[in-house]
């Protein structure tokens, strides 16, 4: 359940790393026809997206910073969602899961076989952080196990989890002077 959660995050971390090519720079007037030509205009023309964005400066007397900064609304983090849960399918099938080694049982060569569209909702709480609520209507990992009981038996196992449901909320902070950011996940 902690690798889901993992990967949940590192997705959502790359989305922003990709969001940065969106850089102003990219949306300047374009100067690619002459204007009285017949040629027509690229869809949508660039020249309405100038002033789009307000520059956000941030004051933070810190010689480091506390890394990227960025205003989300709730309709943003639902586009945000839906985009991770689109993705997560193709992403999560036929990973393979790390090794399980406990007195009782373990288990090897975990893989992730079906990893069906998972529902995710994400609310901001105040003074908390964010709510996340995910369903995972259907996955199934196979691997092998060994059991060590009061016998010892070997197999290879099918776990099938249907409806599954994770609740989480998420607070990501940093203390003044910090070096660190601290995330607080509450599951």
């Amino acid at each position: 359940m902690k690798v889901i959660f993992i990967l949940i995050f590192t997705i959502f971390a790359k989305l922003l790393i990709a969001l940065d090519s969106l850089a102003p720079q990219s949306l300047e007037l374009d100067q690619s026809y002459p204007p009285y030509s017949r040629q027509p205009p690229l869809y949508p023309p660039r020249k309405f997206y100038k002033n789009l964005y307000d520059e956000v400066v941030i004051n933070d007397p810190q010689p480091q910073s506390a890394g990227a900064y960025i205003r989300l609304s709730q309709k943003g983090a639902n586009y945000f969602t839906e985009l991770i849960a689109e993705g997560l399918p193709s992403l999560l099938t036929k990973i393979v899961l790390p090794t399980v080694d406990l007195a009782a049982f373990k288990g090897e060569n975990f893989v992730i076989t079906k990893f069906e569209k998972p529902t995710i909702k994400a609310t901001f709480v105040n003074g908390t952080g964010v709510n996340f609520i995910i369903l995972l209507p259907h996955v199934e990992v196979e691997g092998d196990c060994k059991v060590d009981l009061l016998f010892t038996a070997e197999s290879h196992m099918l776990a099938v989890m249907k409806n599954w449901t994770i609740k989480m909320d998420v607070n990501i902070f940093r203390e003044i002077g910090d070096e660190k950011n601290t995330v607080n996940l509450s599951v």
